[in-house]
């Protein structure tokens, strides 16, 4: 396993003099010495987005309701707000109405709904206003959030899990706890995902495997039946896989030779595959330059090794950043930069980091969840407004 600071995809930057600031609007506002502004971690949950800046400080913006972004009174904020006063955090993961956040020591901290013990700090249903410590352990690592739920590995490379894995309309699903537990037969993973109900795990050997529930072939088993699948298993025999994305009722995988995957419900062309879903890994096309993937609730976004983005399926807010709103059972790229480095699915939103550090989102924002200034929905990339400090 990697160091803890490993999780995060792209250093902070180092200081730099006299440098141009993101935030400046002329050249007389350029500072002498100036931190660049970058986003080390970002999380969009429904309604709001939180985010992690390379000073170790944490942000948020969007809609303030139920406390789910750690700040009252009840708003919207359609431009970044700071946390506290702590700046030793180094990640953040957020579900629909709540998030996970990381610290440089190693412990995890909770922030928003807990309605299905999805902050893992107990089961009284009492939302969260300010990040809140969940046990007292010191050595979490890596960690990704679905719905409800959440799902996180220690320094010895052990796995747990917590919350709900259940969706209101859906009988069959399952509590897990109110605190980590771990998933005992499941060792070895060095990159994992949460998806609506469901979570994608590849071992150290390649191997692919999936737990959770299954809807539309989302774990890969080959069969759309209905199922909860409580403990991990296998999908397929390949051993030549490297990381998975999750949304609600699909997924995603890149295989070490550059080509990337999808399989489960494709009503929206989420799968990327044209019509028709899948119940077992398919190829994206024949190209093998993908170099990331992120999944949104019913879409898909790529970045491959030119930098360029693609994205594919539910286009309803303009989330796919193609400047319609139209869905797309292919992918298509996201206008003609080059420069992408991050990306991050949200559930109708997305955002992505540029070479230089700045931070672009585009989709559904009637709650400020773009952190753009506005209230208004964008089909293109938009930068995100300066941190308010």
């Amino acid at each position: 396993m990697k160091k803890l600071h490993s999780y995060l995809n792209f250093a902070a930057a180092l200081l730099l003099v006299t440098v141009s600031s993101s935030c400046s609007s002329s050249d007389d506002d350029i500072p002498t010495v100036a931190v660049p502004k970058t986003w080390s971690s970002v999380a969009p949950g429904h309604f709001h987005t939180m985010a992690v800046r390379s000073d170790g400080t944490l942000w948020t913006w969007g809609l303030r309701s139920n406390s789910r972004i750690g700040l009252t009174p009840i708003r919207k904020d359609s431009i970044p707000t700071r946390v506290g006063d702590a700046s030793d955090w180094v990640a953040v993961c957020s579900g629909e109405n709540h998030t996970i956040a990381l610290k440089s020591n190693g412990t995890l901290w909770g922030i928003g709904a807990n309605n299905w013990a999805q902050l893992g700090s107990g089961s009284d249903g009492l939302y969260r206003v300010t990040p809140t410590q969940i046990g007292t352990d010191r050595d979490w690592q890596y960690f990704a959030t679905g719905n409800d739920n959440g799902v996180i590995i220690k320094s010895n490379g052990q796995i747990y899990t917590w919350g709900s894995y259940n969706y209101p309309e859906w009988n069959q699903g399952f509590f897990i706890d109110d605190h980590p537990v771990m998933v005992g037969n499941l060792t070895g993973i060095v990159k994992f995902a949460a998806g609506g109900v469901h979570n994608l795990a590849v071992k150290a050997d390649g191997s692919l495997w999936g737990w959770g529930r299954n809807a539309w072939g989302e774990l890969g088993n080959g069969t759309p039946t209905e199922s909860m699948q409580a403990t991990p298993m296998r999908i397929g025999t390949g051993n030549d896989w490297t990381s998975v994305a999750a949304g609600r009722y699909h997924s995603f995988g890149l295989q070490s030779n550059g080509t990337l995957w999808a399989w489960g419900n494709n009503a929206f062309g989420q799968l990327g595959i044209g019509p028709g879903s899948s119940y077992t890994p398919t190829q994206i096309g024949t190209e093998n330059n993908w170099k990331a993937v992120a999944a949104g609730i019913t879409y898909g976004i790529a970045l491959k090794n030119d930098g360029s983005i693609w994205s594919w399926g539910s286009n309803y807010f303009g989330q796919l950043g193609d400047g319609t709103q139209t869905d797309k059972n292919s992918p298509v790229q996201v206008g003609d930069a080059r420069n992408w480095v991050a990306l991050f699915g949200g559930y109708t939103n997305t955002f992505a980091k540029k070479a230089d550090g700045t931070l672009w989102a585009w989709g559904n924002n009637d709650n400020g969840q773009l952190g753009i200034g506005s209230t208004n929905n964008t089909s293109v990339p938009v930068l995100v407004n300066c941190p308010q400090l």
